[in-house]
């Protein structure tokens, strides 16, 4: 038996700039991974709610969505 795997390079970095914030790459990688694991997007930004200040949930959501856009 084989297995068919899709591989799948994204700049995450370059993405987080443009999302706002070279730090939120981890987030942009949250984004394009939540295609493939088994959590509901809004469990995933509430959990970004609950752990990132404030002042960064607006550009951490944006990377989250620009990592989704990715894929």
């Amino acid at each position: 038996m084989y297995l068919a795997i899709t591989l799948k390079t994204i700049d995450a970095t370059k993405l987080a700039v443009n999302a706002g914030n070279p730090q939120a790459m981890n987030v942009v990688m949250l984004g394009a991974l939540s295609e493939y694991i088994p959590l509901r997007e809004e469990v995933l930004i509430e959990s970004l709610r609950e752990s990132v200040p404030a002042k960064f949930l607006e550009v951490n959501r944006c990377a989250f969505e620009v990592g989704k856009g990715e894929v």
